[in-house]
């Protein structure tokens, strides 16, 4: 099958069940939901991985996938495995900044443990786990959403694509609230009626 044909059968089910439902499905997300921030700040969202599936375990053996960002209000500084991904031997994340576009950033990493290593990490994490932290900083004001721009491989402990074994769902993505940091915001009011009185004063 295809990847179109293969991203098109996810759409396809995706929009009949509404996400109601996640049994019988692979699950990535992107959290916090929502986070806010001042500019100069760093934003942090971890990239998490469910395979409880229904009471009937997914595994991870591989991923390769595109995170989409505003990059006109953040700017992508880097990522990190996260702390269960080397427990489930994802001990080589490799990511590209811009490889899609500017605002994007590709990751993709694969668990070099063997299979049976493979699925009882995972089982002893209860199979949900964080395999990276992606990290932005904040150099506008306004909001953003980061969210997945597409999953071009996401396969199982023995190699096998997940999009063949049922549907593979995304969250929402996440909305970033980047503010005036709040000093700023004070020192600008302050001027503001300095200048007033002094005009008054004239």
């Amino acid at each position: 099958m295809s990847l179109y044909k293969k991203i098109k059968t996810v759409f396809a089910v995706v929009a009949l069940t509404g996400f109601v439902s996640f049994s019988n499905a692979t699950l990535l997300t992107l959290e916090p939901v929502v986070t806010t921030g001042d500019v100069g700040d760093t934003i942090s969202i971890d990239l998490v991985f469910d395979g409880t599936n229904g009471g009937t375990p997914t595994y991870l053996g591989g991923y390769n996938l595109v995170l989409s960002f505003d990059e006109t209000l953040l700017a992508y500084t880097g990522f990190q495995a996260g702390p269960e991904a080397f427990d489930t031997g994802f001990d080589f994340l490799s990511g590209f900044a811009d490889s899609f576009g500017p605002g994007t950033v590709e990751l993709f990493d694969v668990s070099l443990i063997g299979a049976a290593a493979t699925a009882a990490a995972q089982d002893n994490l209860g199979n949900v786990f964080t395999l990276a932290t992606i990290e932005f900083q904040a150099i506008a004001q306004g909001i953003s959403s980061v969210g997945f721009l597409g999953i071009f491989d996401l396969s199982d402990e023995n190699a096998g694509s997940l999009f063949d074994a049922g549907p593979v769902f995304t969250g929402p993505g996440v909305s970033v609230n980047v503010s005036t940091p709040i000093g700023l915001s004070l020192m600008s009011l302050s001027l503001l009626g300095l200048l007033v009185a002094r005009r008054r004063k004239a």
